[in-house]
């Protein structure tokens, strides 16, 4: 096998849960339940009842539980089914590195709880695996730059999840890296998901390849081989990525595990709107929007990228026809913050994101690519922004914000992170499963088995 396949393997097959901190611990607990919630959030949207209604129609004795279906229907199943409802708001974690790659960790939670399930592993078991599934995660983050050239974020999440999900299974390092080869190799996904106006798909992509993580898994489980060398061999992953290498898998960071660096999101937006959304609800408190001359946001090169129109898609971002469009587009985020004082999922309903008198605010809105918060976030991976606001009466008003409430340096507190959950549990539960599920979740490591926890999964319905 490659240099980085057998990192990949060795990491994986050697992690013990009694080698984790007290406080790693608590970060998978408090992220997997931030990510169930969301889950109940996005439960009702029209991607999610579409991947329930293909999970529903396999029912499978002894399989895995989705979220909303009754009876339990395959591995794979589950794991895109619920890795789509947690990623559909986009208001899950985040893990973004400042060479430019990462994303949404919590992606991979939903297929590593479905392995759980599968072998009857307990609630430590379920941590352990989080925790090896975001070592590798951010150490592929880290090491590569995937922007650029045309792959998506997949590639961290079916890497971390299915060396994750083959611990579980009971894999050796062989074995784990086997499936390894069988996740990357006919499964690497490419970044248009992400491009011009978004579909459905972008909050699915990640989902299916936590699905096809699994699969690679439990082919390799049966005996199924791959290519030795997935990541360096002739016409292999390095020749679309570039090099890299993966030494420093597990190594802390500030004295921190990978988990304990990632960012839990206050807002349901894309993680580079959350500074400028923070500073806004507070600018908007010194004048009326109706006032406003133009709204100037300077900020790091992949603010502009990703939700500024840095992509060719400057149309899109002015003027965005779908939720996952509006929730991507910072002069929409902007302009609904500075008129209804809040960003909340109903600012993503189809008559707000396609309200035509939110357009000429937007027009008033200029998204820069600044070279000093560009340098400053390479150097540090902390986000920095500066708001210049310029009102028709002459007054100027400028803020910079850094470090908004949820990044790892501004942590949520466990009470905020409950009340976000308790948000939205209440859409898909009755207050007294609401509640038990709840309280599971947060004694995780104390759960003999997840059955009761799965179970509950299934019970989940659409309620008004």
């Amino acid at each position: 096998m490659d240099k980085n396949t057998r990192a990949i393997a060795q990491f994986a097959s050697s992690l013990r849960f009694e080698s984790l901190s007290p406080s790693a611990v608590h970060a998978c607990i408090r992220h997997h339940l931030d990510g169930i919630g969301c889950a109940a959030g996005g439960f009702a949207s029209d991607p999610c009842r579409i991947a329930r209604q293909v999970a529903a129609a396999v029912e499978q004795p002894g399989g895995c539980s989705a979220f909303g279906v009754p009876m339990p229907t395959t591995p794979e199943y589950a794991a895109f089914c619920n890795g789509s409802a947690v990623r559909h708001l986009d208001f899950n974690d985040t893990y973004l590195a400042g060479k430019g790659g990462g994303g949404h960790p919590n992606d991979m939670a939903p297929a590593i709880l479905a392995a759980v399930e599968m072998v009857g592993g307990s609630g430590k078991d379920l941590i352990a695996g989080i925790y090896t599934a975001y070592e590798i995660y951010g150490a592929i983050s880290s090491a590569i730059r995937l922007r650029g050239r045309g792959i998506d974020q997949g590639i961290p999440v079916s890497l971390g999840t299915v060396a994750a999900v083959g611990k579980i299974l009971g894999l050796d390092e062989a074995g784990i890296a086997n499936a390894i080869a069988l996740a990357i190799v006919p499964s690497t996904p490419v970044r248009v998901t992400r491009t011009g106006e978004l579909s459905h798909w972008k909050g699915c992509a990640t989902a299916h390849a936590s699905m096809t993580a699994m699969f690679a898994a439990r082919l390799a489980k049966l005996g199924m081989t791959g290519p030795g060398e997935p990541f360096t061999g002739v016409d292999a992953f390095c020749n679309l990525s570039g090099p890299f290498e993966l030494d420093d898998i597990g190594a802390l960071v500030d004295g921190k595990s990978m988990v304990e660096n990632t960012s839990i999101k206050y807002f349901p937006a894309e993680f580079n709107s959350q500074g400028p959304i923070t500073s806004l609800l507070e600018l908007r408190k010194q004048f009326d929007w109706r006032e406003l001359e133009s709204l100037t946001i300077a900020s790091y090169h992949l603010t502009w990228h990703e939700i500024g129109g840095g992509q060719g898609d400057v149309r899109e971002k002015w003027d965005p026809a779908t939720r996952e469009s509006a929730d991507h587009s910072l002069p929409y985020l902007a302009a609904v913050t500075l008129v209804d004082g809040m960003i909340t999922n109903d600012s993503f309903a189809p008559a707000r994101v396609r309200d035509p008198a939110l357009r000429p605010l937007m027009q008033k809105i200029f998204v820069l690519d600044d070279p000093e918060m560009s340098a400053h976030w390479k150097a540090t991976s902390q986000p920095k922004s500066r708001l210049t606001i310029r009102l028709k009466d002459g007054r100027v008003i400028e803020d910079t914000v850094l470090n908004f409430r949820g990044h790892p340096s501004n942590r949520m507190t466990d009470e905020e992170v409950q009340f976000k959950f308790d948000s939205m549990i209440g859409k898909v539960l009755p207050s007294e499963q609401a509640q038990e599920m709840r309280d599971m979740l947060w004694h995780l490591d104390g759960l003999a088995d997840v059955k009761r926890l799965c179970a509950i999964m299934r019970a989940w319905s659409e309620r008004t």
